[in-house]
């Protein structure tokens, strides 16, 4: 990195001086020292966006509004994602460009893709599956093909994961 480090603190809604937004997210990193020089060269290990498994999940602040709609049961739209809570059902709905990705219930989620499998759709899931399922559940890609990480247990004290292919309707129970 050209002899120097970019140091990223944490990720917080900033104004447009003094940050760097990766992704068009709105969500930007607070950057402490020089910056503009060496973003074209940051090493994808060093960008917050790079988490593996074991580390906590950044979630999108829209992600995070998402997630406490439907905690609270409430109905609750803002740019392209929406939930609805069906009182009747006692289910929540959440959709993405109107399609279908989710259903939350007190007991289960269901998973669609909305018949797109893009990395908003993925990032959507993810923070469902962060929010409302076990630690290290979600939805990944691997050679242009979407699968979804389920929990099966712990042996001598590590978490077993089983890897299934991504059907619509998968239900995380």
């Amino acid at each position: 990195m050209l002899g120097h480090m970019l140091r990223i603190s944490q990720l917080i809604p900033l104004g447009k001086e003094n940050s760097y937004d990766s992704r068009g997210s709105g969500t930007r990193a607070l950057v402490m020292g020089p910056v503009w020089p060496y973003i074209g060269h940051m090493r994808r290990e060093h960008h917050p966006a790079s988490l593996n498994h074991t580390s906590p999940i950044l979630m999108r602040k829209i992600e995070s509004q998402m997630c406490a709609a439907i905690h609270n049961n409430q109905n609750w739209s803002n740019a392209n994602t929406t939930v609805h809570f069906n009182e009747e059902e006692n289910v929540s709905v959440v959709r993405l460009h109107g399609n279908k990705i989710a259903e939350v219930t007190d007991d289960t989620m269901t998973i669609f893709d909305g018949g797109y499998q893009s990395n908003t759709t993925k990032s959507r899931l993810n923070a469902l599956c962060t929010e409302f399922c076990v630690a290290g559940e979600g939805v990944f890609q691997k050679d242009f093909q979407w699968y979804v990480r389920l929990f099966v247990g712990a042996i001598n004290g590590k978490n077993v994961y089983k890897n299934d292919t991504f059907t619509n309707g998968y239900t995380f129970a």
